[in-house]
């Protein structure tokens, strides 16, 4: 079985069809909705892809959505319900192949990839260099209220 090859307009209109607007926007818009919904940018979706080799890694049936499902995963972290909703699949479907890709990448990819000692390149001593298990949020001061 010959399968077409997944190039970087696979993952966009992937993305697209995922984020429910099949035509395309400005680029930063695109690029920051895409981001929102998958934490990264079609480019490292696509280099993931070829590294992970899905067809021999993960299942012969892999498509670019279900890794964005296991990035949306991790980046929505909303409920099976609600995020097999956004992905139009069924609500055992999209865990499946979400979870597939989650392990996936871990188990291949991040060898190849994340190299912790590089988060010291170029550094000047101003930035949080790693963050673990953190939310990063800008606190607001509350206003006393009149009433």
């Amino acid at each position: 079985m010959r399968v077409a090859p997944v190039t970087l307009e696979s993952f966009i209109n992937a993305g697209r069809d995922i984020q429910n607007h099949p035509t395309a926007l400005s680029i930063k818009t695109e690029d920051c909705k895409f981001r929102s919904f998958f934490g990264t940018c079609p480019e490292v979706c696509l280099d993931v892809w070829n590294r992970l080799k899905p067809y021999d890694n993960v299942h012969v049936d892999s498509k670019p959505k279900h890794l964005l499902w296991g990035s949306m995963l991790i980046k929505v972290y909303a409920t099976d319900e609600a995020l097999s909703s956004l992905a139009k699949a069924d609500e055992k479907t999209f865990p499946k192949w979400a979870w597939k890709f989650i392990v996936a990448v871990s188990d291949v990819v991040t060898d190849q990839v994340i190299d912790l000692e590089n988060r010291f390149r170029g550094d000047i001593g101003n930035q949080c260099k790693l963050s673990l298990d953190g939310t990063h949020y800008r606190c607001q001061k509350q206003k006393k209220s009149l009433t």
